[in-house]
């Protein structure tokens, strides 16, 4: 495959020296505005799928993706990552709460007036729901929403972590409707579908 300059600019980023052939599809199909479902092993990889496509979009459109993560250790990972190949990535978790912004009181309550210049944004499916992040989010949402660990969707979603059934509804609410990507390395055939669905990836 010819890997356009816009793409390898992102990958000269990222210090990938080359793209591995199952990951080519899904980049390319995200970078098309196609909503994705990617079923790859731990350790495969799976990151630079998206990693990938979102500094293609904020270096030509300065446009940011928002990543949804199961855990804290799973977010501070990635996140000490892209800060240590000098990519800007930030989160919100209880650990680094909503501080770098500036949170104002109006008549609506709390908003947040967060700085989203950076290429990522990570974040669990409990904070996304509040209501001063999405407030704050609201007049320049997402170009790409990526949920990682996906099958937390349903394993999680109707037990412990109801946040997660209601991530979809959230993104059709959205004034421009992002681009999904869903990644997962168990999700049985059974899965697929459901979590396309309460995801809005229909």
């Amino acid at each position: 495959m010819k890997i356009n300059y816009d793409v390898r600019e992102a990958m000269d980023a990222l210090q990938l020296k080359t793209l591995r052939k199952y990951q080519i599809q899904p980049i390319n199909s995200i970078l098309d505005r196609r909503n994705t479902l990617v079923i790859a092993p731990t350790g495969s990889g799976k990151s630079a799928i998206f990693q990938v496509p979102a500094l293609v979009m904020h270096q030509k459109h300065y446009t940011w993706t928002l990543v949804i993560e199961p855990t804290l250790s799973l977010m501070e990972d990635q996140v000490q990552a892209l800060n240590a190949k000098g990519i800007r990535a930030d989160q919100i978790s209880g650990n680094h709460p909503m501080d770098f912004g500036r949170i104002t009181v109006t008549t609506d309550g709390p908003v947040c007036a967060l700085d989203l210049s950076a290429p990522f944004l990570y974040i669990t499916p409990e904070r996304l729901q509040s209501e001063a992040f999405q407030k704050a989010i609201k007049n320049n949402p997402p170009s790409l929403v990526v949920v990682d660990e996906a099958h937390c969707v349903l394993d999680w979603g109707y037990t412990l972590r109801s946040s997660y059934l209601k991530i979809g509804k959230w993104i059709s609410t959205l004034k421009k409707r992002p681009v999904v990507a869903a990644f997962t390395a168990t999700a049985p055939e059974a899965y697929r579908s459901k979590i396309c669905s309460l995801l809005g990836m229909d």
